[in-house]
């Protein structure tokens, strides 16, 4: 019984020294920034660390330096305030 007491001991520090680090790192973007829209209805992380955020005004692509932003081009002047954006990847 001690030596499974002193096994759970040795990994339970293992753990605490070895264990995965997690550091976050935050940055706010505005319309500063480039966002074509302050207010937010989704972000997405795609396959290539891009960030993309849909917004009242179009799309935008975060790459970690810039942000491209993408916007309805189509004949219609207007939208319908149901129009939304989603993405799948």
């Amino acid at each position: 019984m001690k030596t499974v007491l002193i096994l759970w001991i040795q990994i339970g520090a293992l753990t605490l020294i070895f264990g995965q680090q997690n550091d976050l790192y935050f940055r706010r973007l505005t319309v500063q920034d480039g966002l074509s829209c302050s207010w937010v209805k989704q972000i997405l992380q795609d396959h290539k660390g891009y960030m993309w955020f849909g917004t009242e005004d179009g799309l935008n692509k975060y790459d970690g330096v810039t942000i491209q932003n993408y916007k309805h081009t189509g004949g219609r002047k207007t939208r319908a305030p149901q129009q939304q954006y989603h993405l799948s990847f």
